[in-house]
């Protein structure tokens, strides 16, 4: 049997900070689908079922609080790893974050590398 690439959904409203994530985990071998927005990341996320979730916790129409609330008590989406990645970086804020349901929280700041092998190291081992 052969591994197949972690799947990615990355929530940020951001369009450059999307365009340039999207491209270090494409880079890296990793399948990644963007949303901009809560409301079309749940969509996205119910019907492609990622292995982990990126999520900003600023965004507009719904934060990452209240969509990754939404995605632990959704079946079919509730076991994805969910890791906080936000320009949030406080107590409160991971705090807040961890209580929403988020497996980890990882500041924007976060060089590239250690996101991609923070990636790699919690997503679940598909199997094709």
């Amino acid at each position: 049997m052969q591994s197949t690439l972690p799947r990615v959904l990355y929530f940020e409203d951001e369009a450059v900070m999307r365009r340039i994530i999207t491209r270090v985990l494409e880079r890296e071998g990793v399948q990644v689908r963007t949303a901009g927005n809560g409301s079309e990341g749940l969509a996205i996320a119910r019907e492609w079922l990622p292995d982990v979730i990126l999520m900003d916790l600023m965004m507009p129409d719904m934060d990452g609080f209240e969509a990754t609330r939404a995605l632990r008590a959704d079946p079919r989406t509730a076991g994805a790893v969910i890791i906080a990645y936000s320009a949030l970086d406080s107590v409160l804020a991971s705090v807040r974050a961890f209580k929403a349901g988020v497996d980890l929280y990882l500041p924007k700041l976060t060089n590239h590398a250690e996101l991609v092998a923070t990636i790699r190291e919690r997503a679940p081992k598909r199997v094709a």
